[in-house]
């Protein structure tokens, strides 16, 4: 892996950083006028950091539109297969898995059903599937920044442990456990922390602060709070837990072990495990015309809008609804709308209300992102 050459200077590094932002985020290849234009800068400081960023080959000369007459100009663009990234989703059924370029865009993908929850074989299962995936795909060592895992569960981050993940069957499990099998940079994150990040990111290029809630449904419902544009986690780092919500009082069982949480009457248990199917044939059969199918999905719309309605009034912002679920939910999003409305005390349109863009993989990708982040940071 090239380093790219230390600053003798905070200054200079946040002048690099800001040059290689701006390349990163432009729409094209830029010119070293463009470079000092936009960031007032003076051409003999842009040529140095362009030639220290192409060095360490994070940048390279690229093609530009041929001007009418003249040499044409050297654009610059950033180089995506600088270094790769890697997310691993783990649910309560399957290990997915994405390799990231440095320009977020997705280069592998593959997915494993989970043979054994127990703790040990789960480990095992999922080292196993990630050096698979990299050998297959190619992905070089030395070019990757870090693995990063998401899990459906509270973790503590002082003590490195995930305290309890209910629809994993996990609980008290050392962080170390899982990143003492590789020899690359680990991180473990909540799923729907990550999975906020993804959309986020998405959000940030039209408004990088904006304030919203993130709903995440999938087997286990989540969640995340972004304030200006980063994430609230509490403090002791349970936020956004929104999935044990009481919507029901003494209602239906959760994973939990608690009565009527959230979870309860929308996560994907309720139309898979509890019907004793898959969760695919659910829907298809409730398309073709299963009406005792189609009742129970209207339920767990009906209580997905009280939930969705009281995070509007508690929050007073967008709510972003994501995770796997989220693109069966939009098919339904007029019942939901019209809920919503019923329900509010403002009767506003639930034009707040938005699916978001990353529906199935946004998880995956906010825990590889993090890492693609946090190398831009460093440079």
């Amino acid at each position: 892996m090239k380093q790219i050459r230390p600053t003798a200077t905070d200054r200079r590094k946040k002048t690099r950083n800001d040059i290689y932002r701006f390349i990163y985020n432009a729409p094209s290849s830029v010119t070293k006028q463009d470079v000092a234009r936009e960031l007032n800068l003076s051409l003999p400081t842009v040529y140095q950091n362009l030639s220290e960023l192409e060095e360490a080959g994070l940048i390279h000369a690229a093609e530009m539109q041929k001007p009418t007459g003249g040499r044409p100009p050297v654009g610059y663009e950033v180089t995506a297969d600088a270094h790769y990234a890697i997310g691993v989703s783990l649910s309560a059924t399957e290990i997915s898995i994405v390799a990231m370029d440095m320009k977020r865009n997705e280069v592998a993908a593959a997915s494993e059903k989970i043979k054994d929850l127990e703790e040990t074989a789960l480990l095992t299962q999922m080292s196993d599937v990630i050096t698979r995936f990299r050998e297959n795909n190619r992905i070089d060592q030395t070019k990757l920044l870090g693995i990063g895992i998401t899990v459906p569960g509270v973790l503590d981050p002082e003590l490195s442990t995930i305290i309890l993940s209910p629809t994993m069957r996990l609980k008290e499990l050392p962080v170390t456990r899982m990143q003492e099998r590789f020899s690359c940079p680990v991180s473990i994150e909540n799923d729907s922390t990550c999975a906020g990040i993804a959309e986020y990111s998405a959000l940030s290029a039209e408004c990088p602060d904006k304030n919203f809630v993130y709903l995440h449904l999938e087997y286990g419902v989540g969640g995340a709070v972004f304030f200006g544009g980063t994430p609230w986690y509490g403090e002791n780092h349970r936020s956004a837990e929104f999935g044990h919500m009481c919507i029901v009082p003494d209602g239906l069982p959760c994973n939990c072990g608690k009565k009527g949480c959230l979870e309860a009457y929308i996560g994907a248990f309720r139309f898979s495990r509890d019907q004793g199917i898959p969760v695919g044939t659910f829907f298809r059969e409730m398309k073709a015309g299963n009406t005792v199918y189609q009742d129970l999905w209207n339920d767990g719309i009906d209580h997905l809008a009280i939930a969705v309605s009281n995070l509007r009034c508690a929050f007073d912002c967008d709510v972003v609804l994501g995770g796997f679920m989220a693109k069966e939910i939009s098919a339904s999003a007029e019942r939901l709308k019209k809920r919503l409305k019923e329900l509010d005390i403002f009767r506003d349109d639930p034009s707040w209300l938005r699916i978001g863009q990353y529906p199935q993989k946004a998880g995956v990708y906010g825990a590889a992102w993090r890492w693609i982040e946090q190398f831009m940071i460093e440079i």
